[in-house]
């Protein structure tokens, strides 16, 4: 779909998890919370608490005490990772993927086919 846009497509995700605090954070926790989709989920339920206390928003149901510490990443580093999700996002919306009907057709088929 990038392609199709005539946008860059990243070859590789780094993140130097010798710097990081969240993954050492997340590794001294045991292994379930160094799953690479469980510091994706943590980060980007950071970045969502984060989207809407900037915009005057809360909804505890959605995502709740990010802020507090805990399995989740804090300071420059959660600022760094809203910066690229900001931009993940950006790219999303302009790609117009969230608003593709046919897109969103055969993902739900490809899914269907699974369960």
């Amino acid at each position: 779909m990038l392609r199709d846009a005539k946008r860059e497509v990243p070859k590789e995700f780094f993140i130097t998890t010798e710097f990081s605090s969240f993954y050492l954070d997340a590794k001294a926790r045991g292994a379930y919370w160094r799953r690479d989709y469980e510091l994706f989920a943590r980060a980007f339920e950071a970045w969502i608490e984060d989207e809407l206390v900037n915009s005057g928003m809360t909804n505890t149901y959605l995502v709740c005490g990010t802020r507090l510490g805990g399995p989740y990443p804090q300071g420059e580093e959660r600022q760094a990772i809203n910066v690229a999700f900001r931009g993940w996002w950006r790219v999303l919306l302009e790609s117009g993927i969230l608003h593709d009907e046919k897109i969103w057709r055969s993902l739900s088929i490809q899914l269907s086919e699974h369960i």
